[in-house]
């Protein structure tokens, strides 16, 4: 029984390592959603974002790979063959890093050790309640885990592309509107500068001078107005066009999270209280 305590107590161990995210973004709201996103791309893009790594996971699976490897050049006859043996990809799927189905391992192995120990005693004939248990509960933890491998997978395909193609196009085009606007704005000012000089007055200086300014004079600040308020209302336009892109992009974030959570508990309904 403290073998089994143990196997458990291992895997939450490794598990409440996990650093938490809280606090790690900055408070502007264009800038906290792009954070977001580079956050959640880097999470989901990993695994094991929910289970960090087990040194002894580690060293196992490192042995493993270094035991195939072995093998495989030891029935080498060439330069090739060997160069093949040292690229070529492990021959059973490596275990997933999620901590569901590190709690399955766990419970799994717990539940053949507590069987073991059962065919080794006097009441070699019965079956042990608590190695029942954990069989179910490692069977209900790795569907959760295949659950939230797919919830992952949906969220990379779905959400993350869309947000690529967003960062990359609609937020440089906002960008240089904003630039244009900025431009604009600064041809305006130097529009009204040079009408005021032109009258006698000082850049800067109060009072309405339009009265006062030429033709000339008076058709070039309203051609550079025009154009201020035209590059403003393109930049509003493309804006827009962000936010309705963010908009219709998290609708593939939030679908797979609420069916994950929703049918993830369903798989434990199974396991007795």
């Amino acid at each position: 029984m403290k073998q089994v305590h143990q196997k458990m107590l291992q895997v939450t161990y490794v598990h409440s390592q996990v650093p938490s995210a809280k606090g790690s973004f900055r408070e502007s709201k264009f800038v906290n959603n792009i954070e977001l996103t580079c956050f959640q791309r880097s999470q989901y893009s990993n695994e094991s974002y929910d289970y960090p790594p087990n040194i002894r996971e580690s060293f196992g699976d490192l042995g493993r790979t270094i035991a195939e490897k072995a093998q495989l050049l030891s029935h080498a006859t060439s330069p090739a063959e060997a160069q093949a043996a040292l690229t070529a990809p492990p021959s059973a799927k490596p275990q997933p890093k999620t901590f569901s189905h590190a709690m399955a391992r766990a419970a799994l192995a717990s539940s053949s050790l507590l069987q073991q120990q059962q065919q080794q005693s006097s009441s070699a004939g019965s079956e042990d309640p608590l190695a029942a248990a954990l069989e179910k509960y490692a069977l209900a933890s790795e569907k959760v885990g295949e659950a939230r491998l797919e919830q992952d997978a949906q969220i990379q395909s779905r959400y993350l592309a869309g947000w690529n193609t967003t960062l990359n196009t609609n937020l440089m085009f906002a960008t240089r509107a904003r630039k244009k606007v900025e431009n604009s704005r600064l041809l305006l000012d130097a529009a009204k500068a040079r009408a005021k000089q032109r009258t006698g007055g000082a850049p800067g200086q109060g009072g309405d001078d339009a009265q006062h300014l030429s033709e000339e004079s008076r058709l070039d600040v309203e051609q550079a107005e025009d154009e201020f308020v035209g590059q403003t209302e393109e930049a509003v336009s493309v804006m827009k066009n962000v936010s309705h892109a963010t908009a219709c992009d998290g609708y593939f974030l939030h679908q797979p999270t609420l069916f994950f959570y929703t049918g993830g508990p369903s798989c434990r309904l199974a396991i007795p209280g």
